[in-house]
């Protein structure tokens, strides 16, 4: 098949079009590019520019696009909210556009645990309601709904997926793990917000590629997944304390209150924990990666 990603070049698209690469043909659509690898060319351009994204999904006679550009991070989405907005809805709406009266089979669009906010149920399933705390939550719920109408006005199938903590090595620092590794190296303290019983289940990006694999042979047409791995649930201070015993370096720990930080106590998500028996159920798709290989890996990069 001719795949497009989106924001393929990013963390996690990359790891996902390394994996597809092997049995299709992989174009990114990023505003970064690499050079070109076997099956994957690259392609560089904004979401926001619907008359490119038009061409090159007839040129290349596209069947499946997986969208993950996306404007993310909490201390970005939080300072710049309108930018989000444009990327991660108007972007989506553009995509979709640019869909009509091509030969495009599917879309799967990449949403993320921040669409559940604080569910009362603490692990959660894809049935479970969806209250979003942040400016990027809100941004992907509305992706979601924009794309089911879109794709059942059109007679398009598409998958949602939504992803838990997804890391590994080269993650950008902005993200927690990869966060307390850099400063780990720099023999810095580690700033806990709050009192640090937030709890997470982090998931390696090979996993999530291969659950993203899974589901384009065994996925169920216009149905949604959770992709993660909830075998190891952690309170980010005690995430801080693992990292600090494995690193053999002494490092301390710095409790912040959120009145002091890029988030509030109300916008936090205490527990983010998933439900993952559809994925395992219908994609056969089982993490494999434990988070002490996911910390060793990321501390030594």
């Amino acid at each position: 098949m001719n795949i497009f990603i989106t924001g393929g070049a990013g963390f996690l698209g990359s790891e996902i079009s390394k994996l597809l690469s092997k049995k299709h043909r992989i174009y990114i659509y990023d505003v970064i590019t690499k050079n070109k690898k076997k099956n994957i060319f690259y392609i560089k351009g904004d979401i926001l520019n619907q008359k490119k994204i038009r061409y090159y999904l007839v040129k290349k006679k596209i069947d499946i696009i997986l969208h993950f550009a996306a404007s993310l991070g909490v201390k970005n989405t939080e300072e710049n909210p309108l930018k989000v907005i444009e990327i991660n809805i108007k972007g989506t709406i553009n995509l979709l556009e640019c869909i009509k009266k091509t030969q495009v089979k599917k879309i799967i669009f990449a949403s993320s645990s921040e669409i559940y906010g604080d569910n009362k149920k603490k692990i959660v399933s894809e049935k479970d309601l969806t209250s979003p705390k942040s400016v990027y939550g809100h941004t992907k719920i509305t992706g979601e709904e924009i794309l089911k109408t879109f794709c059942r006005m059109y007679k398009i199938n598409f998958n949602i997926v939504r992803f838990f903590n997804i890391c590994g090595k080269n993650q950008r620092n902005d993200f927690v793990i990869s966060k307390f590794a850099e400063l780990i190296r720099k023999e810095k303290p580690i700033p806990i917000y709050g009192n640090g019983n937030q709890i997470r289940c982090f998931c390696h990006v090979k996993d999530a590629a291969i659950a993203v694999s899974k589901l384009l042979k065994n996925g169920k047409n216009n149905e949604i997944y959770n992709i993660g791995n909830n075998s190891e649930p952690i309170k980010i201070i005690n995430l801080a304390k693992k990292m600090i015993i494995m690193s053999n370096k002494k490092i301390t720990i710095k409790k912040i209150p959120f009145r002091f930080t890029d988030r509030t106590a109300k916008r936090e998500i205490y527990f983010r924990i998933p439900n993952l028996k559809k994925a395992k159920r219908e994609l056969n798709f089982r993490a494999k990666i434990n988070l002490s290989r996911i910390v060793s890996e990321i501390l030594q990069s």
